[in-house]
């Protein structure tokens, strides 16, 4: 009979003992010959560790192979599926319950933030899609405008749209406001921040842009009207409109 010591005291065992190295497991030979074999806790736990090791070693090869395999091979979508899954267990399988905590809250986290960038492209999408829908209703309402008159509202559209925002108000409503380069009295050059009705009506007032806008009334020497001008002035640009109403206006001053 022999005491056997362990992590956790003494305990008798029946036999006689053959006692191994430092740190090496005991080996005791029981009833009818039977070799056992006697650990400590600690060399259990050393035994253990190890073995965990190597399984964890092994599995992941294992998964860094199948993860290749995955990338190269063509398969269906379910098959793609269960493989991902046969991965997942492999480099989880030795995880301890802390490990797998981290590992479940590092995955949650990861998915939290991909839903919270898809719902901010979606959102942005959607915002993008107002703020133009916007802009182009407000510079076609401009365009068409008593005071404006612009000949063609898309073609105004066009012009103008990459120069347009929606923009706040203090008190949170929105205005479409156009971005304007003009000269002030100094002659020096200025942006103006205009809603587009005013923004058109002062491009209506320069000579390059007239033939963005109706021009009604009469035309004075030298000017155009771009519409019939009734009983007014002619087109200047038509010679023989211009002789015909001098000829019914012989007393008119030009």
């Amino acid at each position: 009979m022999a005491d056997e010591t362990t992590g956790e005291g003494t305990k008798t065992v029946e036999g006689d003992e053959k006692t191994g190295g430092d740190g090496e497991p005991k080996f005791v030979a029981g009833k009818d010959g039977v070799e056992t074999v006697s650990l400590t806790q600690d060399q259990l736990n050393t035994m253990m560790a190890d073995n965990r090791r190597k399984l964890t070693t092994a599995n992941s090869t294992m998964a860094e192979q199948l993860e290749q395999l995955q990338g190269r091979v063509k398969m269906s979508d379910g098959e793609r599926e269960q493989l991902t899954n046969t991965v997942e267990t492999l480099r989880t399988q030795t995880l301890t319950e802390k490990e797998l905590a981290k590992r479940e809250a590092t995955k949650k986290d990861a998915q939290h933030q991909t839903t919270v960038t898809s719902l901010t492209k979606e959102r942005d999408d959607w915002k993008s899609r107002y703020t133009g829908a916007e802009i182009k209703r407000a510079i076609v309402d401009g365009a068409n405008h008593e005071d404006v008159e612009a000949f063609d509202a898309s073609q105004m559209v066009d012009l103008l749209v990459g120069k347009t925002s929606l923009v706040s108000n203090e008190d949170g409503s929105q205005k479409v406001v156009v971005a304007l380069q003009s000269k002030n009295e100094e002659g020096e050059a200025v942006e103006l921040a205009l809603d587009p009705v005013e923004a058109m009506k002062a491009m209506k007032g320069e000579a390059r842009f007239a033939n963005l806008f109706v021009k009604k009334g009469s035309a004075g020497l030298g000017e155009t009207g771009n519409v019939g001008a009734g009983k007014g002035a002619p087109d200047m640009a038509n010679m023989a409109e211009y002789m015909a109403w001098r000829k019914d206006n012989p007393d008119l001053k030009v």
